[in-house]
């Protein structure tokens, strides 16, 4: 086979890709991708939600991301290491960025406070993480006798 003519497996890339949801997205997603084997360390997530509390342990803090509309809740840990927790008043709507490591649980590096005019922006990028998702867990099932139910 040409060089030229090889093309590389997208199910087998080692590339970073990001995925934009919501709170109760985020979880759904996680969830079928690991039905369908999905190498979840190779996303990361960007989850937009509004902040219910902050718990702040020795070493960690542990917000509680609930969904703007919905009581689906996401827990964040937030380590500390190389940056602050930023002074964020607990209702406001954030965006967190990490690895999904649970259906409700991410590891969160990073915390933004958004606002109401940032909020329908996010709902287009939010549309297309979840068609890029849809293509990959396709490509997943094409020629499989079980079908997942994809949200």
């Amino acid at each position: 086979m040409d060089k030229k003519e090889e093309k590389e497996d997208p199910r087998e890339s080692q590339e970073l890709k990001i995925l934009v949801a919501q709170v109760d997205l985020a979880s759904v997603w996680y969830h079928n991708m690991r039905a369908s084997s999905i190498r979840t360390t190779t996303f990361l997530f960007q989850v937009v939600g509004r902040l219910e509390s902050v718990r702040v342990k020795p070493l960690h803090k542990i917000l509680i991301l609930k969904h703007t509309t919905q009581s689906t809740a996401l827990q964040c840990v937030f380590y500390e290491i190389d940056r602050k927790f930023p002074p964020i008043v607990i209702g406001s709507v954030i965006i967190v960025t990490g690895h999904m490591i649970g259906e409700k649980i991410i590891k969160i590096f990073d915390v933004e406070q958004i606002y109401e005019s940032e909020i329908q922006k996010l709902h287009r990028l939010i549309f297309l993480s979840e068609r890029q998702l849809k293509d990959m867990l396709a490509q997943r099932t094409d020629g499989k006798r079980g079908k997942i139910n994809i949200v």
